[in-house]
């Protein structure tokens, strides 16, 4: 499987443009889809400067709906986007009330693209799932969430969705932002792929602070028996450096970057 960083807020090379933001190519034997799309067109520059070609990319999926991760769908066409409905909702930041939300209207994504909405996962290529309706059973997870909705309640964020590839080595896990949780979101791929091993968890894990929830998701992949942790975006500097210190020397412990490729 190879992943290319597309846009990230961290840059891989100085070559390459960084961005609050997030988009990953995953490609695994014939697949290839795209998780996120930044907030700008610097998804697309990115992926010009590595030599990739987007337009063979037919498939996509939308993690969630803040701007960060849904505002580059302006320059998408001729995909079959996968979304949950609810990314379409209003949002506003807690933090100083501007608007957080997508830009784009569902209307107009259908003008160039074929958008399947689901509220539960789905196959889209073999063996590749858009994991989505993802169950918090962890109760340490899914508390601090960034955004309110127009009536100015907690915006739970229950479109937070990903990808989940089933290979010979075991379950991939791919996220945006897992706002519903990381281990939340691990465990709820397991059950969609029917299938314990978990090979590589890559993506957003929101972390972007250093507190007790770090300690049980450091916890909690210990005791995972992954080989592959990549992550980035809404996973802040310092929570990388206490993870790579503290995982065990078998796990490929490696921080996302605009133009980063991972072979694994």
């Amino acid at each position: 499987m190879r992943i290319a960083v597309l846009a990230d807020d961290r840059k891989g090379s100085d070559q390459y443009l960084p961005e609050h933001g997030l988009s990953l190519l995953i490609e695994h034997e014939e697949a290839k889809v795209l998780l996120d799309f930044g907030q700008t067109n610097t998804f697309m520059l990115n992926a010009m400067n590595l030599g990739i070609d987007l337009d063979s990319v037919d498939v996509a999926v939308l993690s969630h709906g803040h701007y960060d991760h849904a505002d580059g769908l302006a320059y998408i066409k001729n995909k079959k986007i996968f979304a949950h409905p609810d990314c379409f909702l209003k949002r506003y930041s807690k933090v100083n009330g501007k608007y957080d939300g997508m830009a784009i209207s569902k209307d107009e994504l259908r003008k160039n693209n074929e958008l399947i909405l689901c509220k539960e996962s789905c196959e889209i290529q073999s063996g590749t799932y858009f994991l989505t309706g993802i169950p918090r059973h962890y109760e340490f997870e899914a508390k601090d969430f960034p955004t309110v909705l127009e009536d100015r309640t907690v915006d739970e964020l229950f479109d937070d969705s990903g990808i989940v590839v089933k290979t010979a080595n075991g379950v991939v896990v791919i996220t945006g932002c897992a706002h519903s949780g990381i281990c939340n979101t691990v465990e709820y791929a397991k059950s969609v792929c029917n299938n314990d091993t978990i090979y590589a968890v890559i993506g957003g894990f929101h972390l972007p602070q250093v507190d007790e929830n770090l300690d049980k998701v450091i916890t909690y992949f210990k005791g995972l028996g992954v080989q592959h942790l990549l992550t980035g975006h809404c996973t802040c500097d310092a929570a990388c450096e206490i993870m790579a210190h503290q995982m065990p020397q078998e796990v490929n412990f490696q921080v996302l970057g605009a133009g980063k490729v991972f072979d694994i």
